[in-house]
């Protein structure tokens, strides 16, 4: 399975989307799949002309994409998987991520491009699916901002670009924070359920990219209860003890802490979505995730108060984390 299909599925893991698909920017070459039998055909079919009679054409639906992707048009307008016409409803560069973005619609369900710079990335909605036009949109446009602003290693812009092994993912490196960066802003809090979030290197305790910017972990003095009842003055270091919590899984006696917050953990188990060991804790309003994915840690915090679900928080964490386990191995 190459990494871009592995991707296209992490699209339509977030439940808002269909079908995902990605293409080259350059010729249209098919990049990703989220579904082996939809994606872009080549075929003969009846188009209208401006007369108002109908002519025999051959419909290249990458060809017409790629006019889209660059502000053109096409007589023959968008189709997917050799389904009906779409009725274009936007196409404009987004002021926000500078992409170029064609929104469409059809009975029922819809989808938005976005041209990601060397790639295309493709969703459809389906209301019967209970999927909104809105929710498909800031996710296909958070993900191709996300591709067009990460470092991609040389040489490998087709087939495992986004992964190609080692640290690529995140950029690797010192060439990859604004990748890491983006991970958590626009994946994890950008879902919506998530206040705070955070992803560390295993081996070195290195925090490669946290929001906001205190969100940390600390080393500090604190008085921890002992057995006997009493409490002791002792050194806390959260970098450490999240590390023994994940990878000896073994609850650290100083408590499981995060940015100077315990949390009771209620929950160490083997997720099924994400493959990884996961562990859940819980403090009044609110809550924790922590995975371990690979070479990397995932934490997240949720908050009551601001209208976060726990079920929400653990979803996003565990659809990254599964899909960091796949691409930094």
């Amino acid at each position: 399975m190459s990494t871009w299909q592995k991707y296209a599925e992490f699209v339509t893991s977030r439940g808002n989307i269909e079908h995902c698909i990605v293409i080259s920017s350059d010729d249209g070459a098919e990049w990703g799949l989220s579904t082996p039998d939809f994606y872009l055909r080549e075929y003969k079919t009846m188009i209208m002309q401006e007369d108002g009679t109908e002519k025999e054409e051959t419909v290249n639906e990458a060809a017409n994409v790629l006019k889209y992707m660059k502000g053109q048009t096409s007589s023959q307008g968008l189709r997917l998987n050799g389904e009906r016409k779409h009725q274009i409803t936007r196409n404009y560069v987004d002021e926000e991520t500078g992409l170029q973005v064609t929104i469409t619609k059809i009975p029922f369900g819809g989808a938005c491009f976005a041209n990601a710079g060397r790639c295309i990335l493709i969703g459809t909605f389906n209301e019967k699916l209970q999927h909104t036009s809105p929710e498909c949109n800031e996710t296909i446009i958070k993900l191709a901002g996300y591709l067009k602003k990460s470092v991609w290693p040389e040489g490998l812009f087709e087939g495992d670009a986004v992964g190609g092994g080692g640290d690529a993912v995140g950029g690797g490196g010192g060439g990859g924070e604004g990748s890491w960066t983006d991970h958590v802003q626009k994946v994890l809090v950008g879902s919506k359920n998530i206040a705070e979030a955070m992803i560390v290197r295993v081996e070195t305790l290195e925090v490669l990219a946290a929001h906001p910017a205190g969100f940390a972990l600390q080393s500090y003095e604190a008085d921890i209860p002992q057995e006997d009842g009493t409490d002791r003055r002792e050194t806390v270091d959260e970098a450490k003890n999240l590390k023994t919590l994940l990878t000896q899984k073994v609850k650290p006696s100083q408590g499981f802490r995060l940015s100077q917050t315990k949390y009771q953990v209620i929950r160490q188990f083997e997720d099924e979505v994400s493959t990884c060991y996961t562990v859940y804790g819980k403090k009044a309003m609110g809550g924790c995730v922590a995975v371990l994915a690979g070479p990397v840690v995932v934490v997240a915090s949720f908050d009551e108060k601001q209208g976060h679900a726990g079920p929400g928080c653990n979803e996003a964490v565990a659809q990254l984390s599964k899909y960091f386990k796949e691409q930094l191995r």
